[in-house]
């Protein structure tokens, strides 16, 4: 009724002519259904009436003194007062005394507004308080305001999970399932309480993206632990009476809890062939598929608690299974006009849906338990358990590769091994060898009736590689450079040796002496002799070898260093005459240390 009325005003004030008919029309709807004229416009905008005049130059423009500058530090101030529990502390009339005191300092004059125009000025620009605790995301406005639809591809691809306390409820001794006095117990401003509480009721919701098909249990704890975690995964992975919703998912979607971030969990996850991926914290939304469910299980379910509450774990647990049944096989989902259940069993494949097949007290072992390392053997197989396989993959002989079960098919094995270099992870293929009754491999090849030849491995493909490298320049670097990397500047000091006796009677002899004299070709075509000479490294070892010393004495290496100064060659006469001196001579005085100065020095 209200919608015709509305267009109907809204017709017959467009066609209207002057200003005094519309008049009339309002008139008429005031007396006829007692409204107001602001009421009469009201609803004629709403039927889609335009007004014809004019709108003012100032339309829009703020005329009371106020800047965007001035409206943006007054939002900014309530903005830096919010709490955690979604409120503002200051209010509009504090921020204005503030924005008037700073102007103060700034030379401005003071603004005589009211603050509930400063609001009305706030809304028009959107950021009045109400507008920004609209718009606030639980992480401080980090990510955005809108949320984005996520969906998976198939079914048992995408699990979500979560964890919330149930902290009013808790069990009385006699009196089973009780809530805790809201005002009393749970008053936020007495923190104490809640230490009192102790142990409380937790729910722990499973659900999957694809289907909305969902499996929640509780627990009694005083926090979350591993052990409740891992007992409630198992329960909804593994095959359940009645509820055919089942299967280790692939992907496993939740929060930073601690029990969801311990590395127990994750060896469970990676030897389940799971991958974990957790939101950003504070972004609760992120998982809203399992808080919206966590909101329905406890307006649908738990309001039933306060006609009969549950005496016990076990009760409750059995009270949600049967109604988790119930909810999944019978309730419409609205987007996907049918049932959760009934779209699980329609997209599940057989590919998808991955049995647990094990006990319970295995899958609970999976925390602690590790793999193991394996050999690889010249038949390219591995021994784990007792029982031998065959691997598949680009392995070399001798390689160690990690073996741990396979809880979704007991028969198989998992194999793995770790790249050194990248710390990649190459999954390799095992299968179980079986032999007959004489010992004898049943897949060996039958001699001169097939051939079979394993590929090869990764060292000799790279082998093969290397035989078509051009080895050329190889081979042309190999030799004759050797002497060019020795610099010109090394030198080395030559240490005395002892003279061996071999026996031979010391007789006289000439000293020997060497050929001095250098013949070199004329550009007649004769010959001409040339001087020798040494330099002042060789000096020494040529007096040496022509007096057969052993050392030279430290006065002697005095005095010859000293006659020589800063000469770098000596002429063989030089030493010739040196060697003749210290060879008449048996004793070192100091005469014959003059005479030899006086060689050297010519």
């Amino acid at each position: 009724m209200s919608t015709e009325l509305e267009k109907e005003i809204a017709g017959r004030l467009m066609h209207a002519g002057s200003g005094v008919k519309r008049g009339e029309i309002v008139a008429y709807y005031m007396h006829t259904y007692g409204m107001s004229r602001g009421k009469v416009y009201t609803m004629a905008r709403k039927g889609g009436y335009r007004s014809r005049r004019k709108p003012r130059a100032d339309r829009g423009k703020i005329k009371c003194g106020l800047t965007p500058d001035d409206l943006k530090l007054v939002a900014g101030m309530q903005k830096c007062t919010k709490r955690r529990n979604k409120n503002m502390l200051m209010p509009t009339t504090v921020a204005l005394e503030l924005l008037n005191d700073t102007r103060k300092l700034d030379g401005k004059e003071e603004l005589d507004i009211s603050p509930s125009t400063v609001n009305r000025h706030l809304r028009i620009r959107g950021i009045s308080r109400r507008q920004m605790l609209r718009n606030w995301t639980t992480d401080d406005h980090q990510t955005p305001a809108f949320c984005v639809s996520m969906t998976a591809e198939f079914v048992n691809e995408w699990h979500a999970f979560d964890i919330t306390p149930c902290i009013q409820y808790y069990f009385k001794p006699k009196k089973g399932l009780a809530q805790h006095d809201m005002n009393l117990e749970l008053y936020p401003g007495k923190l104490e309480n809640f230490k009192k509480i102790g142990k409380h009721l937790h729910r722990y919701v499973l659900i999957d993206v694809k289907s909305q098909c969902y499996f929640f249990k509780y627990y009694y704890s005083a926090g979350e632990n591993l052990a409740d975690l891992l007992d409630f995964l198992f329960s909804a992975w593994a095959f359940k009476e009645k509820y055919p919703f089942c299967g280790v998912p692939f992907n496993l979607y939740a929060d930073k809890g601690a029990a969801m971030k311990s590395q127990f969990l994750r060896s469970v996850a990676d030897r389940l062939q799971i991958n974990l991926d957790h939101h950003k914290k504070g972004n609760s939304r992120a998982k809203g598929i399992v808080e919206e469910r966590m909101k329905y299980i406890q307006e649908h379910f738990e309001c039933k608690t306060a006609f009969r509450p549950a005496m016990s774990l076990e009760e409750i647990n059995q009270w949600a299974f049967e109604w988790c049944i119930k909810d999944n096989a019978l309730s419409i989902h609205t987007r996907m006009k049918t049932t959760r259940l009934a779209k699980w069993t329609a997209l599940i494949r057989p590919e998808h849906k991955r049995i647990l097949d094990c006990t319970k007290e295995t899958f609970m072992g999976l925390a602690t338990s590790k793999p193991v390392p394996a050999r690889i053997s010249t038949y390219k197989t591995i021994r784990f358990n007792g029982q031998e396989y065959l691997i598949s993959g680009p392995v070399n002989r001798g390689d160690e590769v990690m073996v741990d079960y396979d809880f979704i098919d007991k028969n198989n094995i998992r194999a793995w091994k770790v790249e050194m270099d990248t710390q990649n992870i190459i999954h390799l293929r095992a299968t179980i060898i079986r032999r007959d009754a004489y010992g004898d491999r049943e897949d060996a090849v039958k001699i001169g009736k097939e051939y079979k030849r394993h590929e090869d491995t990764p060292i000799q493909v790279a082998m093969k590689e290397m035989d078509g490298i051009d080895y050329s320049k190889v081979a042309a670097a190999s030799f004759g450079h050797d002497l060019e990397k020795v610099p010109e500047k090394v030198g080395y000091i030559e240490r005395q040796g002892t003279v061996i006796d071999v026996g031979i009677k010391n007789v006289d002899r000439e000293i020997p002496c060497r050929d001095t004299e250098h013949r070199v070709p004329t550009e007649t075509g004769g010959m001409k002799s040339e001087i020798i000479t040494y330099s002042r490294h060789d000096f020494f070892r040529e007096i040496r070898f022509r007096l057969k010393l052993e050392r030279i004495t430290p006065i002697q290496s005095q005095l010859i260093e000293e006659c020589l100064g800063d000469r770098q060659a000596v002429e063989d006469t030089v030493i010739e005459e040196i060697c003749q001196l210290l060879g008449k001579s048996e004793d070192r005085s100091q005469e014959a240390e003059v005479e030899l100065r006086k060689v050297v020095l010519g």
